[in-house]
């Protein structure tokens, strides 16, 4: 028996446009995964993270905020 069929995992993709609904999905889903006794790790995967803000498009990625230190 090998490693990966004694353990399976299930990958759940939530995607969209407004940063509520990929947040309160995610957070009911797991909630009510672990309810069933299902192990759940939730993470942010952002596309933008290592992006230059210079370099963003604002029409796309909305208001980019610079920070001043």
């Amino acid at each position: 028996m090998s490693l990966i069929s004694t353990f399976s995992s299930k990958i759940i993709f939530i995607t969209g446009k407004s940063y509520v609904i990929k947040g309160i999905v995610p957070a009911c889903v797991g909630v009510l995964l672990k309810a069933n006794g299902y192990r759940v790790t939730v993470i942010k995967m952002d596309p933008c993270l290592n992006y230059n803000a210079a370099n963003l498009d604002q029409y796309r990625y909305g208001i980019i905020f610079y920070h001043l230190i």
